[in-house]
C-alpha cells in the first residue's frame, strides 16, 4: 500500500479544523517554493507575501492568490495571520 501525503489526498493529519493562515516573508526563491508548497497542502491558507521590493511581492501574491505588503510590522499587528514562513 503507497502511503499518502496529507497535500496529495483528501487526509488531513492536522488537530485543526480550519486551515492555518499564512505569511510568507521574501519574495525570492524560497518565496516562491514556500508558495508552490503551500498551493497544494488544504492544512494551510496564504494570506500574505511580504517584502520590501513591492513589485516582486505583488507579482508573486499574484501566483500565490494572496494578499502582499512591504511591511512585516503592519502584517504583525494589523492581521490575524498565525504563522510566518521565510
Amino acid at each position: 500500500m503507497k502511503r499518502s501525503h496529507s497535500y496529495n489526498s483528501s487526509l488531513n493529519y492536522s488537530l485543526c479544523t480550519k486551515p492555518i493562515k499564512v505569511a510568507i516573508i521574501g519574495a525570492g526563491r524560497s518565496g516562491r517554493f514556500h508558495v508552490n508548497s503551500l498551493s497544494i497542502n488544504k492544512q494551510f491558507r496564504l494570506e500574505y507575501i511580504i517584502d520590501l521590493d513591492e513589485e516582486k511581492a505583488n507579482d508573486l501574491s499574484q501566483i500565490g492568490n494572496c494578499l502582499f505588503h512591504n511591511n512585516l510590522e503592519w502584517v504583525l499587528y494589523n492581521t490575524d495571520v498565525e504563522a510566518f514562513m521565510i
